[in-house]
């Protein structure tokens, strides 16, 4: 990759460096052509003047002689022409006067114009730029006034320009070689880093990578990266106790059975009786653990099956009613009172009803537990003042949670006192279970408790518009 990216920073350099030179050696010729120009104007139209003042007082001018005044200030070649194309003085080479020439600039002299073209020189063989101005009248002669620029300067500009160049460009590019590679180092370097950790993830290696000092997109990889491994390290934590839980969980009725097994058949004299009793013990762990396993079962269903394909309109008082009339014999053997206070009769939510009674059951029957005989549990269900929520709120006057364990209540497998929670029954799932219910349906839930004072647990769903269901 780094090979790479040298590669393209080099060819970038290039055919910018290239585009560059072309665009600046352009306009610096014209602007050199648009120089020589006006030094060629500026002289001939001297020439001219100077020219048309004698004709007015001389009526013969030695055109030898004038020529030779005028090259010794001026270091472009002058050339007299009359009107026929005839040469009749030149500044470098008398050998063409008396000749006839047919110059495209000197026609257009002739014809009144400025004339200017750029050709070979005949006689010189050099490129050149040539101007003529329109003739002036001498005595009987009309002169046209001929000066020649060699434009074999700019051609030796090009050459020292591109010369130049070339050696700036490499300069240019050896320099950004090495910066590039340093700054391509930095780049590839936490690019590094984060494959080599990759790798290390993949064999079960959680490690956050140092945070790059520069605030760009690599970093931001980084973050994202580092917030990934807390997440997969939390993920495994949470799974590594979940085997553990689980394994304990039904490590330790299975353990009973087993020891209950071993008495009867290895006991000679034990009793009827006993056995019965021993049965009625293995029954109760049994059931244990098929109330683990339907838990587990129920657990791993709501977390991974799309629960809103299921949803429909649930009438609150309803479902409250029917688990009320499901924990009447529990709550009538420590005559513990059910208290149902609706604020309307006609609240309804989406969702699934099996699963909400499935909630309320095991809310009300936690408060049964835990609370002492001849108490209150209040049921209350209501929407909010801008009905946005529909509550259902669930009130004991209890035992209550300690502070501490109010976060991690609804984790799957905790406890709160765990012997307490096995002599009741409990598989530490139930909570858990009302949880991931809950959140399936779209709603919340918020437990508030205070050791002694009792639980309030809320359950909070979105309100359904009539427009919705009717």
């Amino acid at each position: 990759m780094k090979r790479k990216i040298l590669i393209m920073i080099t060819v970038i350099l290039i055919l910018a460096g290239t585009l560059t030179s072309l665009v600046a050696y352009n306009m610096l010729r014209d602007f050199r052509e648009k120089a020589l120009y006006d030094r060629l104007y500026s002289n001939v139209s001297l020439i001219n003047e100077t020219i048309e003042i004698i004709g007015k007082n001389d009526s013969y001018i030695n055109y030898f002689s004038l020529i030779q005044k005028f090259s010794g200030r001026i270091e472009d070649r002058i050339t007299f022409f009359d009107t026929e194309g005839n040469a009749l003085a030149d500044s470098r080479n008398n050998s063409i006067i008396l000749k006839k020439y047919d110059f495209p600039e000197v026609r257009s002299a002739s014809s009144g114009y400025l004339g200017t073209s750029k050709h070979i020189s005949y006689d010189s063989g050099k490129y050149s730029f040539f101007m003529a101005t329109p003739s002036v009248a001498v005595g009987e002669k009309n002169i046209i006034v001929r000066i020649e620029g060699n434009l074999d300067e700019v051609s030796s500009f090009r050459s020292i320009f591109f010369s130049n160049m070339l050696k700036a460009l490499l300069i240019g590019i050896c320099i950004s070689i090495v910066i590039g590679m340093i700054y391509v180092h930095r780049v590839i370097k936490p690019i590094n880093t984060l494959s080599k950790a990759t790798k290390k993830v993949g064999k079960g290696k959680f490690q956050t990578i140092e945070l790059p000092k520069s605030k760009d997109e690599i970093r931001h990889l980084t973050e994202d990266f580092n917030k990934m491994i807390n997440d997969l390290e939390k993920l495994e934590k949470m799974r590594s106790e979940f085997v553990t839980n689980v394994s304990h969980e039904f490590r330790t009725p299975l353990t009973s059975i087993m020891g209950f097994v071993e008495t009867i058949k290895y006991s000679d004299d034990i009793s009827e009786m006993e056995i019965q009793k021993i049965m009625n013990i293995m029954e109760v762990e049994i059931e244990r653990l098929n109330r683990l396993i339907n838990n587990l079962l129920t657990l791993s269903e709501i977390e991974n099956i799309d629960m809103s394909k299921e949803n429909q309109l649930i009438s609150i008082e309803q479902c409250i009613h029917q688990s009320k009339e499901i924990l009447k014999p529990l709550a009538m053997k420590k005559n513990i009172k059910l208290n149902y206070n609706p604020s309307n009769s006609n609240l309804q939510i989406m969702g699934n009803s099996d699963r909400l009674k499935e909630c309320i059951i095991n809310i009300i029957e936690n408060s049964i537990k835990y609370s002492e005989d001849n108490m209150d549990i209040d049921i209350n269900s209501f929407e909010l003042d801008d009905l946005s929520k529909v509550i259902i709120e669930i009130k004991d006057n209890g035992i209550g949670i300690p502070e501490e364990d109010l976060k991690r209540i609804t984790e799957r497998f905790y406890r709160v006192n765990k012997s307490r929670s096995r002599n009741t029954g409990g598989t530490g799932l139930g909570l858990s279970i009302v949880k991931h219910s809950i959140r399936s349906m779209n709603g919340e839930i918020d437990i508030q408790s205070k050791v002694g004072q009792g639980t309030k647990t809320i359950l909070k769903f979105d309100c359904i518009k009539k427009s919705s269901y009717t």
